[in-house]
C-alpha cells in the first residue's frame, strides 16, 4: 500500500528536461514550478540553506543576472534511486562572470546535484560538487 508521501511519482526524465529548459531560458519562475513550496536548496557555497520558493528563486535570479550568458547542459542523468524518490544529475556549463569592474572571465563548470521528491515537487536539492575553472583569460566588458 502506498503512503501519502508516495502519492505522486516523479517522472525524473521529464523533470530534468524541464529544469534544463528553464535554466537555458533563465526562467526562475519555471524552475519554481518544479519545486515544492517549502523546498530546500543546499550548497556548500551558501552560508545557510535556501528555503522556500522566494529564496530559491532569488538564488537563481541572482545567478542568471551575474552570468547572463550561462549555459547548462545535462552531462549525465538522471540517475534514479531504487525507490524512485531521489535522482542525481551531472550538469556541465559555460558562461562568463564579472571578476572586476568592467572585466569578465569565461568559465567552465560542472555540478553534481541530488534531488529529493516531496509530495508534489522537488523537496530538496543538494549541490555536492562544484568544479569551476577559468577557461579564458580575463577580458574587458563592452
Amino acid at each position: 500500500m502506498a503512503s501519502d508521501h508516495q502519492s505522486v511519482e516523479p517522472d525524473w526524465a521529464a523533470l530534468v528536461e524541464a529544469m534544463a529548459d528553464a535554466r537555458r531560458r533563465k526562467d526562475e519562475h519555471a524552475l519554481m514550478r518544479l519545486f515544492d513550496a517549502n523546498a530546500v536548496l543546499v550548497d556548500a557555497a551558501f552560508e545557510r540553506p535556501r528555503r522556500g520558493h522566494g529564496h530559491i528563486a532569488e538564488t537563481f535570479r541572482d545567478l542568471f543576472q551575474a552570468a547572463p550568458d550561462l549555459r547548462f547542459e545535462v552531462a549525465a542523468g538522471p540517475l534514479v534511486s531504487a525507490d524512485g524518490r531521489e535522482a542525481a544529475v551531472l550538469w556541465h556549463g559555460r558562461g562568463s562572470v564579472e571578476v572586476a569592474e568592467g572585466q569578465r572571465a569565461t568559465i567552465r563548470f560542472q555540478t553534481f546535484e541530488l534531488y529529493r521528491w516531496g509530495k508534489r515537487g522537488i523537496s530538496q536539492a543538494c549541490i555536492f560538487v562544484r568544479d569551476l575553472a577559468q577557461a579564458v583569460p580575463v577580458h574587458r566588458s563592452a
